[in-house]
C-alpha cells in the first residue's frame, strides 16, 4: 500500500563522524534527478550509428529554510566565527559534505530518512541576516547529493517504526556514533 507523505520535522544534519546537530529553521526538502548527456557512436558495418542517452549524476535537492543556525554556517558553508561573534566569509571554501536527516509524516505513521553524501552550494543570499532571527521569507538553500553511478537510492535510507520500532526510536541518537 503506497504512503501519502505529509509534513516534514526534525531537520539535522552531521558532519563526518562528528555530533548530530539541529538544523532550524528547516520547512522541507524536494529532490530532482541530475542527468548528464553522453553520446556514443556504435560502427554497424561501413557506417557508423550516432547513439546518445541521458546517464544518472546525482541528485539535486533544495532545502526551503527561514533560519540557518550558526553551526551550520561554521560546519558546513566554512564561516569562522571570531571572539565578538562576528561570521567572517571564508574565501578559501571548500565543500563539505555531510549527512542530512529528517522525519517525514505520512498517511499512517511517522518516516525516518537519511541522507548522504550532501554538499552545500554556496547559497545567493545574505546568511548573516538569517542567523538572528526566522524570517518570514523562505530560502533555498541548493543541495548536491553524490550519486552512487551503480544505485540510484544507495544515498538515501529510511526507516518506519513499523519496518524497526526499537530502531526507530533510537535511529537519530545512533546516527551520531556510526
Amino acid at each position: 500500500m503506497p504512503r501519502y507523505y505529509t509534513g516534514f520535522r526534525n531537520f539535522l544534519y552531521k558532519v563526518g563522524r562528528g555530533e548530530l546537530k539541529p538544523l532550524y529553521g528547516a520547512q522541507k526538502i524536494s529532490f530532482k534527478q541530475q542527468t548528464v548527456p553522453r553520446s556514443l557512436t556504435v560502427r554497424v558495418g561501413a557506417g557508423a550509428l550516432n547513439y546518445s542517452e541521458n546517464i544518472e549524476a546525482g541528485k539535486l535537492a533544495d532545502l526551503d529554510i527561514v533560519q540557518l543556525p550558526v553551526s551550520f554556517l561554521v560546519d558546513v558553508l566554512g564561516y569562522t566565527l571570531t571572539a565578538g561573534n562576528v561570521l567572517v566569509e571564508n574565501a578559501q571554501y571548500k565543500p563539505v559534505h555531510f549527512s542530512l536527516f529528517y522525519e517525514q509524516q505520512t498517511d499512517t505513521e511517522p518516516v525516518r530518512t537519511q541522507v548522504f553524501d550532501v554538499c552545500c552550494v554556496r547559497p545567493d543570499f545574505d546568511v548573516t541576516t538569517m542567523t538572528n532571527r526566522p524570517s518570514v521569507d523562505i530560502k533555498k538553500l541548493k543541495l548536491i547529493i553524490n550519486a552512487d553511478v551503480r544505485s540510484t537510492s544507495a544515498n538515501l535510507r529510511t526507516i518506519s517504526r513499523e519496518d524497526n520500532a526499537e530502531l526507530f526510536d533510537t535511529w537519530f541518537g545512533e546516527a551520531s556514533t556510526s
